[in-house]
């Protein structure tokens, strides 16, 4: 793959995130907290947001090892299986850089607060 063909996969795939996080935020959020499920599972944990995004991350992740290891095993996965647990495997991630923008705003620590220009 060379580097244009590897930028338009890049590309795709961070539509797809954002396609879903819309989706997702239509079907289940009732505030414009998009942080709010995690707040609520931090409340019951009494843990950080942080730790409710990394706690609910886990069961992504592995996932996503399960299917490398199934594959590997020659057991068929079909791409839109693959694309599922990626695209919500990354937003995972982006949902923990949005807990911890929050958390360093909230602090004034880090350029995290601070969007790339």
């Amino acid at each position: 793959m060379n580097h244009e063909e590897f930028l338009k996969v890049v590309d795709d795939t961070n539509g797809r995130c954002i396609d879903l996080l819309g989706k997702k935020r239509k079907h289940r959020e009732t505030s414009d907290n998009r942080l709010l499920q995690f707040d609520a599972v931090s409340a019951l944990r009494q843990r950080s947001t942080i730790s409710a995004v990394a706690d609910m991350m886990v069961k992504h992740t592995t996932q996503l090892f399960a299917m490398v290891k199934e594959h590997e095993d020659g057991i068929p996965i079909n791409p839109e299986e693959w694309n599922e647990t990626i695209i919500d495997n990354m937003n995972y991630h982006h949902l923990m850089v949005a807990a911890l923008h929050e958390y360093f705003t909230i602090h004034g620590e880090s350029e995290l607060a601070h969007p790339r220009s």
